[in-house]
């Protein structure tokens, strides 16, 4: 008799896939509803999701279920296993305390690659309708996460820094020493010459995707482990550094623009000062100074303020909703300019707690350096522990910090947020 399989689910997704876009793909792909989809990756032990199947189509379920980003293997059943019954068209819910097994309808014959493409005209889909689309798009936000942010009132600004705390204080040393390696990479790869700086700020972008990939698992009650820090390297990578390169781009092209209109309204001749020559008039350049710089200072704020709108929510819009660079460009534009109330109170936060911290450790340092004038020795040393204390206390409030650009994305574009 042949020998029949079961496919399983190892109750582990493959690294940089996070559970809302399986949960999305299984939606779109599989015609499962949410809780179902849910309910299946909720599992951390092996589950079984088909069974009696021969060995080649079992193959071919794993090969799809694969390609969402779960981990699947095709296992043998021993012994004889009665036929299986008719799968309905519609999907069923396990019930508790069973084999989850997903109805989901055969595959097709032919070979499946581990792809997401529009099966042509007439061709069987395997897990939806014959006119399902198997092709996610990029460029739109796919099942838990919304098209487009909503607005949110200006007491979330606080709530999103006490989620963000919580989360901390749920992981506080995976955290801490996630971000103390990617600041450690980021260093190293700062050494290399002339192109450091700006490779190290394009792969940080990747890193800060596999970080946003962390939060979300966490966010979902899942577990996350130090190999998250790479997830980013996965799809979303090249997006990532695209996005990356637009920014700094902009960053550029911006700071060109202020320096050449700086230089003009100064009375400063460009070659005179590309060639480093002494210029005439410096003390009329210099009462100019006073009062035009800080004029040039607001223009450059209003034409980075916008850049740095696009840019906030670019990572996790592309990381985690599948978004396109552009889509994802003016969503998070969008969310920042109709959430400009919660932003103040967020960022009115931020920068109080920021001077608070510098404020009582220059202080606490101000005192010991005092002592240490009349007794010397090691309390000379002691004057030097509040700025120690500073630099493990701006550990946590840096992660603090990035969890809360997490958690303001979260209430913003989260469907049940």
């Amino acid at each position: 008799m042949e020998e029949r399989f079961k496919v399983v689910y190892r109750g582990r997704l493959q690294p940089g896939f996070a559970v809302a876009n399986v949960v999305a793909r299984l939606v779109e792909m599989a015609g499962m509803d949410q809780a179902q989809a849910e309910k299946l990756l909720s599992k951390s032990r092996p589950t079984v999701v088909k069974r009696n199947l021969d060995q080649q189509t079992a193959e071919r379920y794993c090969a799809r279920l694969e390609s969402v980003g779960m981990q699947m293997e095709a296992v043998a059943e021993p012994g004889e296993t009665p036929p299986e019954a008719p799968v309905p068209e519609t999907p069923a819910v396990a019930e508790p305390g069973t084999a989850a097994e997903a109805a989901l309808p055969p595959p097709a014959p032919e070979p499946i690659a581990p792809s997401f493409t529009t099966p042509a005209a007439g061709a069987d889909n395997p897990y939806a309708s014959p006119q399902a689309d198997l092709h996610l798009p990029r460029d739109t936000a796919q099942g838990i996460w919304l098209k487009q942010p909503k607005k949110v009132p200006a007491s979330h600004g606080m709530h999103w820094i006490g989620t963000a705390i919580g989360m901390f204080l749920g992981h506080p040393w995976k955290w801490m020493g996630l971000v103390l390696v990617f600041i450690v990479i980021q260093m190293i790869i700062s050494l290399i010459p002339f192109l450091g700086t700006i490779i190290s700020s394009l792969l940080g972008m990747v890193f800060a995707g596999g970080l946003a990939l962390a939060a979300q698992n966490q966010a979902e009650g899942k577990d996350f482990d130090f190999s998250y820090l790479f997830a980013g390297f996965g799809p979303p990578r090249n997006r990532l550094i695209l996005a990356g390169v637009l920014y700094l781009g902009g960053f550029m092209l911006i700071l060109l623009f202020i320096g050449l209109l700086a230089i003009l309204l100064l009375g400063v001749s460009p070659s005179d000062f590309m060639s480093g020559r002494e210029v005439e008039n410096q003390e009329a350049i210099l009462q100019a100074m006073a009062y035009k710089m800080p004029i040039l200072f607001l223009l450059g704020m209003v034409l980075v303020l916008p850049l740095i709108m696009a840019e906030y929510f670019c990572i996790p819009l592309i990381a985690l909703a599948g978004c396109g660079v552009w889509s994802a460009f003016k969503l998070s534009l969008r969310s920042c300019l109709i959430n400009w109330l919660p932003f103040l109170v967020y960022g009115l936060s931020i920068l109080a707690v920021s001077l608070v911290l510098m404020l009582g450790a220059t202080a606490m340092a101000g005192i010991m350096a005092f002592l240490a004038m009349d007794d010397g020795g090691p309390s000379l040393i002691l004057s030097f522990l509040p700025m120690l204390g500073m630099v493990l206390i701006m550990v946590p409030f840096g992660v603090i910090f990035g969890l809360s650009v997490f958690t303001s994305f979260r209430d913003i574009f989260h469907r049940d947020a």
